[in-house]
């Protein structure tokens, strides 16, 4: 008898299964969202990691050359990076006492349909 009466509502109503398909639903969006601006933080994490090293390698490269170099330069790296290309140029810097240079350095990439630039600049000094 006992048996007989908890047997009678032994399933979820219709209602029942909608409000939990709904608030999974909510979650599941949230949880998504989030996914999707970690994965474009990481995207964006690794492309300025990368134009970084690629602008401490240029300058690096034009500190070697620095007596030789003229004031505004450009050029591309090659088939190794053929999206990103650069950009420098060397100043004096009106420094009392001191031969001091500024060398910028800006890596220029296309990211969809934006311009996108990285600039690093280099002040360099002798006594």
């Amino acid at each position: 008898m006992w048996f007989k009466r908890l047997s009678k509502k032994d399933g979820f109503t219709l209602l029942e299964i909608m409000i939990a398909v709904a608030i999974l639903s909510i979650a599941l969006v949230a949880v998504l969202q989030n996914e999707s601006r970690i994965l474009s933080s990481t995207y964006e994490s690794n492309t300025l990691t990368m134009v970084s090293f690629l602008a401490l390698q240029k300058i690096s490269e034009l500190e070697s050359k620095l007596g030789r170099v003229d004031t505004e330069m450009e050029g591309a790296f090659g088939k190794d990076f053929p999206l990103f290309s650069w950009r420098a140029e060397v100043r004096d810097l009106p420094v009392p006492g001191i031969q001091a240079k500024l060398l910028r350095v800006s890596i220029l990439w296309k990211e969809g349909e934006r311009d996108r630039v990285f600039t690093l600049d280099r002040c360099l000094s002798s006594i």
